[in-house]
């Protein structure tokens, strides 16, 4: 892989998220791209109501935020992915999933929006899913 540059933006006086090895060895099974460039803010329920409601015009909180920033349309990954980590904890107790995991889950997922899957389509969304499978459980 030519370039893999990942930053991490966290809220200030929390540390409950995981680490920048988590998500770098999450996103390292897309390494066979050219160039992977992510941006990765934290933020809280208001922020990404604000966002989701300027960007996407949705106006209510959700779990994470995914903007591809790949305008060429290669085999490059190049985004922004903002979570919501209050959002997430409580999903996380809702679905009965260890917290980390469902990090793993939704950074995979942000992963293959970034990559153009999408869920307008239900055989993109059943082969996203396939993907994210193979993914979080280490399947060949």
């Amino acid at each position: 892989m030519k370039n893999f540059i990942l930053n991490i933006y966290k809220n200030k006086n929390k540390n409950n998220y995981p680490k920048k090895k988590n998500f770098y060895n999450w996103i390292y099974y897309f390494k066979k791209n050219n160039q992977i460039i992510i941006n990765i803010q934290i933020v809280n329920k208001k922020t990404i109501k604000i966002l989701n409601n300027k960007y996407k015009k949705i106006n209510k909180i959700t779990n994470v935020l995914t903007f591809d920033l790949n305008f060429e349309k290669n085999n490059n990954i190049i985004g922004n992915i903002i979570f919501c980590d209050s959002i997430i904890k409580e999903e996380a107790n809702k679905f009965k999933k260890p917290l980390i995991e469902y990090w793993k889950h939704l950074t995979i997922h942000s992963i293959l929006h970034l990559k153009g899957y999408t869920h307008e389509i239900i055989k993109k969304t059943l082969k996203m899913e396939l993907i994210e499978e193979k993914i979080i459980f280490n399947k060949k």
